[in-house]
């Protein structure tokens, strides 16, 4: 096996990675996206990666045109319909049907009662385990 390094892009950001050929089939890590990779085997007359413009580009701050990147077709406008947007009004348009009288308990039942469920669910633990101890055997 030669020492040339085998060069590849990472599936996640499409850095340019190359690792010696020694390395591959072993993984590794990117070091921008810190994606797992696996490094691949070396082929005769390795050609270079192929450059992909629709991943992050090398130069900071440059942004790709996306009419460059997906051709420079554009839509036929006339066939979109317009959008309608009705302003919502602040006044409502019907009255609503008067509610039936609440039920208001006293804070001493609500306290009562909460005060059994949360004594209840202990009990209720305590005796699935002495069932499942006793009668499943």
């Amino acid at each position: 096996m030669s020492d040339q390094p085998i060069k590849f892009r990472c599936y996640r950001c499409g850095k340019l990675l190359g690792a010696p050929s020694r390395r591959a089939g072993s993984t590794t890590a990117c070091p921008q996206c810190r994606a797992e990779i696996q490094v691949p085997e070396p082929t005769q007359g390795e050609p270079e990666p192929p450059e992909q413009p629709f991943l992050v580009p090398d130069e900071p701050g440059v942004v790709p045109e996306f009419a460059a990147i997906v051709g420079a077709a554009t839509p036929d406008v006339s066939a979109i319909p317009p959008i309608r947007y009705d302003v919502p009004s602040i006044r409502p348009t019907e009255t609503a049907a008067p509610r039936a009288q609440d039920v208001v308990l006293p804070p001493a039942v609500v306290l009562a009662w909460s005060m059994l469920v949360l004594a209840a669910i202990p009990l209720a633990f305590i005796a699935g385990l002495l069932v499942g101890h006793f009668l499943w055997k």
